[in-house]
């Protein structure tokens, strides 16, 4: 029992961090992140509802804050005036970043040119 107990364990694996973000409490931020969401109710949580509005309750039972900064951005009056409608997360990085003392302490992040890197996406979102 104690070798199927461990093994059962060892399989769990990713699912264990997704537990310990939807217990956090903490907002789940993305950008542009509905199919994103999509993959991960479907990994971890359980098969896709039906409906729209049936995921939206299972998703938010989970995860009660998710934020979209493609969704917030094109919300905003100001921004879409600025930015021509254009919410790509290379525009809105370099519209907020004009100020962004805090990419000297790491060179590769230093380059504008690492969107669609996991990490680099990760940080700009």
């Amino acid at each position: 029992r104690s070798e199927e107990a461990a093994n059962l364990a060892a399989q769990v694996g990713f699912r264990r961090v997704i537990d310990r973000i939807s217990l956090s409490g903490r907002p789940l931020v993305g950008h542009n992140c509905l199919l994103d969401l999509c993959h991960l109710h479907a990994k971890f949580l359980g098969p896709l509802p039906a409906t729209l509005a049936e995921f939206k309750v299972a998703l938010n039972s989970a995860f009660p804050v998710i934020i979209d900064t493609k969704h917030l951005a094109s919300r905003d009056p100001e921004l879409v005036s600025s930015s021509g409608a254009a919410f790509g997360l290379g525009e809105l990085f370099q519209y907020f970043g004009n100020c962004r003392n805090d990419l000297v302490a790491c060179p590769r992040l230093n380059v504008t040119d690492n969107f669609h890197d996991a990490g680099f996406d990760a940080y700009s979102t």
